[in-house]
């Protein structure tokens, strides 16, 4: 279900997407799948920044973090930084998007994962 959620919200059908997501995110915590409440979570971020809602997303985004921690997943916990360092500068937060942008990098860098350069070009971007 997750997976039809992060769909639609690729798509541009957002509300259909954080519907779903929704009910994703209601059944993982029914079935304690941390793994999968992470996933619907950070979904739900992404439709809500795509909406320009950036305060939902950081809570989603923070809620998910705090799970990805819990589970250890890298590459979720620099994924969602950088993305709540994205809903911060929609903000006007530019130095605090850029520390959670640097963590995101050092987390990339360290696993040598492909999102680093991304966050590489973000960071150049709002330092110029």
């Amino acid at each position: 279900m997750c997976n039809l959620g992060c769909a639609c919200i690729q798509l541009g059908e957002f509300r259909k997407g954080i519907v779903i997501c929704k009910q994703a995110l209601k059944i993982s915590q029914g079935i304690g799948d941390r793994g999968s409440e992470e996933i619907a979570l950070g979904n739900l971020g992404n439709a809500y920044l795509e909406l320009c809602e950036p305060y939902k997303a950081i809570q989603y985004y923070d809620h998910a973090l705090k799970i990805s921690i819990e589970i250890g997943d890298l590459i979720s916990q620099g994924r969602l930084l950088f993305n709540m360092g994205l809903s911060l500068e929609k903000l006007g937060e530019r130095d605090k998007a850029t520390d959670l942008a640097a963590s995101a990098l050092q987390i990339f860098e360290q696993i040598e994962s492909h999102f680093a350069e991304d966050v590489r070009k973000q960071l150049a971007e709002w330092s110029a």
